[in-house]
């Protein structure tokens, strides 16, 4: 047996032959991450991974629903506004990222890639959020709420499909029926903030295409639809770890809200 250290692609930095013994190296902290990005392990692993989580959802006036994520899809560049999409996709060609083959466009990741929690693990420093109206299809009738699309931003350079499957995607622990605000869609905004209360995005869900259409982009299928989102405020991405987005509804008065925080494995 040879004992030995090993750099993430299983160079040997240092050995101590068949026998052991005490040897000393220096390890580059930064190769994780930089081999996390060329050789995506971890988002392959995901992409075979399959199970079905439980999500429950606080409802005004109702019990909970409980849904099964049997599929998970992310539209992307759903704007009605042609023009502001392609600003959008010219935005991200700044940052090295790709346009996508077709637009509007559509991701599916792992069903276990959907929670509702206030921390989530992410393989580097390069994620962020971003806010987005999510549809949830259900036995009990399409509901919605809000949640963020976070995404490894070095990784989208090389994939976008792996670098949205690579992390979480955080959903709010609250939901409405969708018929309740069928009504009056067009009124409804989405609202975030980065850190500690720096606002980030803001833009009514009219910017979007309508929920059907969404639905009918996507093949809908029992499970959780995220809508699309709009670029920052500032027109670029922000890494602070702390993300925070609302829906808000004027016409009802009420609103909902999640955060979360993202946490490098490496630095853990």
């Amino acid at each position: 047996m040879d004992y030995a250290v090993f750099d993430p692609w299983g160079v040997a930095l240092a050995s101590a032959g068949d026998e052991p013994a005490i040897v000393m190296t220096t390890i580059d902290r930064q190769a994780v991450p930089d081999a996390r990005g060329r050789f995506c392990l971890l988002a392959d692993h995901r992409l075979l991974f399959s199970r079905c989580p439980r999500l429950s959802f606080r409802r005004p006036g109702e019990r909970p629903l409980v849904m099964e994520v049997g599929d998970v899809a992310i539209a992307g560049y759903t704007g009605r506004d042609t023009e502001a999409v392609k600003r959008y996709i010219e935005k991200l060609a700044e940052e090295g990222i790709s346009p996508p083959e077709s637009v509007p466009a559509v991701f599916r990741v792992g069903a276990d890639r959907v929670m509702a929690h206030d921390v989530i693990d992410v393989t580097g420093l390069e994620t962020c959020g971003e806010i987005e109206f999510v549809l949830l299809v259900t036995e009990e009738g399409v509901h919605v709420t809000v949640g963020g699309d976070h995404t490894d931003r070095a990784l989208e350079q090389q994939s976008i499909l792996l670098s949205k499957q690579v992390v979480p995607k955080v959903v709010a622990a609250e939901a409405w029926r969708l018929d309740e605000v069928a009504g009056h869609w067009h009124e409804l905004r989405l609202v975030s903030t980065v850190g500690e209360g720096r606002p980030h995005q803001e833009t009514g869900v009219d910017f979007f295409l309508p929920p059907q259409a969404i639905l009918d982009l996507v093949d809908a299928r029992p499970g959780v639809v995220y809508g699309g989102t709009v670029s920052s405020l500032m027109g670029g991405f922000d890494y602070d770890p702390v993300f925070a987005g609302r829906l808000e509804d004027p016409v009802l008065e009420r609103s909902i809200e999640f955060t979360y925080r993202s946490r490098p494995m490496e630095g853990k």
